[in-house]
């Protein structure tokens, strides 16, 4: 096919193709060429092929649904928490007035902590119940025991198990930090992963609180369990205004994927992803899709960027998607939305399959098209070439107007032509013919003046012939040219206009020739010359 192509695009820079064949071949090429330019052009901009347009106007919308839910609770989880740290530095300044003693005198004094947790642990348990969070702490800046290497902080942490659960009522304990003597007043079962003391590393620093009192802090391991959380936690601070501890609230992977599951109408495996930027390169928390897809923890994640989208790869697993910085009050969060890519290439390659399906549907249609205006206008017109080519005299209409009367009008110049033809060889038929009339009448006419030359012969004196015949060699070039034509039958006039002299020096010569011939008018020289020139011809054959 290619070749065959190629060979009528040859024959068309020869001029050898046939009028219907160039006639397909240059209206479906440009047919085409406009639909692929219309094509690209609508790709461009995404209204053809709509599969990233879609993809990103999903992405966008899913994005924007989840920043505005983050926003939403973080708001939430930031009130709550400041209330809790309120009510936190009531019940510790309760406690110490209570117990006449300072915030100083708590460290190494393991009844005065465990009996703190017992009065703080209520207010725990209340703000756990009422904020949207899979987990509530406080932690304070002192310990049962200062002389480890490890410091380690006392304080309450309690994880529910049942994050989905309407009522919070009988919520179970899925993991307790504290004395065990509030565990076995609460009921709460002790795991082998119960500490009386935390670790932290948050009193480092606390110069990290901002103006809003309240820290949206990076995914980071909970300590001794396999589990990942990012925390809101404010400052917990004592009378002279110093902080000595902080409360806050936990939003565990699990928490997340429960609560921020994303709509599956694009989609069954569109994600979600808390991102967070660190010097080794990102990390994060994937939330599953309302399908419970969801991509295995991993260490570090990979961004890079994927057209007008970004690629995350999280160990082998890959995904196309989006991302949205959140600034919350001085806190940043990214979130992103994605899928994984062998999905995304998958909806790409449909795209391009059905640009491609269209392309060649409209390719078809235009060929289509062409080979249908081609048997309508170019068919009666290579019938009407025909017709003239085979000289026919009953011309066929074509039914095209302008094609009838162009070879109408050629027919018609063809008949007079033809008509002009006839006549013009009727005209050479006459002229033939009186031309041969004319020569038969010259060759008659030689004869009869060599018939009376010959005739006459015997009146002519010989002296005087004599004289002639010696007198033609005495002739001067220019008087031989003027005897000459005389001798053709030329007249005076004629030969003026022969040799381009006047009258009277045609004259002039006339008297020379004369005197030198002896003759004494035209009509004997004219004789003398028609018996010379049958003497001359009886010479030769004799």
């Amino acid at each position: 096919m290619k070749l065959q192509y190629k060979q009528i695009y040859e024959k068309i820079k020869t001029g050898s193709v046939s009028l219907r064949r160039r006639f397909v071949l240059y209206v479906t090429s440009a047919i085409v060429t406009s639909v692929v330019l219309l094509l690209l052009l609508l790709s461009l901009f995404g209204v053809l092929n709509p599969v990233n347009s879609r993809i990103d106007a999903h992405l966008d919308d899913q994005l924007d649904n989840h920043v505005v839910q983050m926003e939403r609770d973080v708001d939430k989880l930031a009130a709550y928490s400041l209330s809790f740290s309120e009510q936190m530095e009531a019940v510790i300044e309760d406690y110490l007035t209570e117990h006449d003693l300072s915030f100083g005198d708590l460290t190494n004094d393991i009844d005065a902590l465990t009996a703190l947790q017992v009065k703080a642990f209520g207010t725990v348990y209340t703000n756990i119940r009422i904020a949207p969070c899979s987990g509530a702490f406080y932690i304070l800046n002192t310990t049962v025991n200062n002389t480890l290497n490890s410091p380690r902080y006392n304080g309450i942490y309690i994880k529910f198990a049942n994050l989905y659960a309407e009522s919070t009522i009988n919520t179970k304990v899925a993991l307790f930090r504290g004395s065990s003597e509030i565990a076995r007043n609460n009921d709460i079962n002790l795991y082998s992963t119960w500490q009386n003391e935390m670790q932290t590393d948050v009193f480092a620093d606390m110069s990290v609180f901002a103006e809003n009192g309240y820290v949206l802090s990076s995914v980071t391991k909970i300590p001794d369990t396999w589990e990942r959380a990012r925390y809101i936690y404010s400052p917990i601070y004592g009378k002279d205004g110093q902080a000595i501890g902080i409360c806050g609230f936990e939003m565990s992977d699990l928490y997340l994927q429960l609560s921020y599951s994303a709509a599956d109408t694009e989609s069954s495996q569109t994600i979600c992803a808390l991102i967070d930027k660190t010097e080794q390169g990102y990390v994060g928390q994937f939330i599953s899709n309302r399908s419970g897809y969801v991509p295995p923890v991993c260490e570090s994640i990979t961004v890079k960027e994927h057209g007008s989208f970004y690629e995350y790869q999280c160990g082998e697993y890959e995904y196309i998607g989006k991302s949205k910085d959140v600034d919350i009050d001085g806190n940043t969060i990214t979130i992103a939305m994605m899928f994984p890519k062998q999905q995304y290439e998958s909806i790409v390659r449909d795209g391009q399959f059905k640009n491609v399906a269209i392309f060649f549907i409209i390719a078809a249609v235009a060929i289509c098209a062409c080979l249908w205006l081609s048997k309508k206008y170019i068919t009666p017109i290579r019938k009407s070439i025909t017709q003239i080519k085979t000289n026919k005299t009953d011309f066929t209409p074509s039914g095209i107007t302008e094609i009838d009367d162009l070879f109408a009008f050629l027919a018609e110049q063809d008949r007079q032509n033809e008509a002009v033809l006839a006549e013009m060889e009727s005209q050479k038929a006459e002229m033939q013919t009186t031309l041969d009339q004319m020569s038969s009448e010259h060759s008659q006419a030689k004869q009869e003046i060599t018939r009376l030359a010959y005739s006459r012969k015997n009146e002519v004196d010989p002296d005087d012939y004599e004289q002639f015949l010696l007198g033609i060699k005495s002739l001067t070039p220019m008087e031989r040219t003027v005897f000459n034509h005389y001798l053709e039958g030329k007249k005076v006039k004629e030969i003026m206009e022969l040799v381009g002299f006047k009258e009277s020096t045609i004259r002039f010569h006339n008297r020379n020739i004369y005197s030198k011939l002896g003759v004494n008018s035209l009509k004997q020289l004219l004789r003398f010359a028609a018996i010379m020139k049958r003497d001359e011809e009886g010479g030769d054959k004799k």
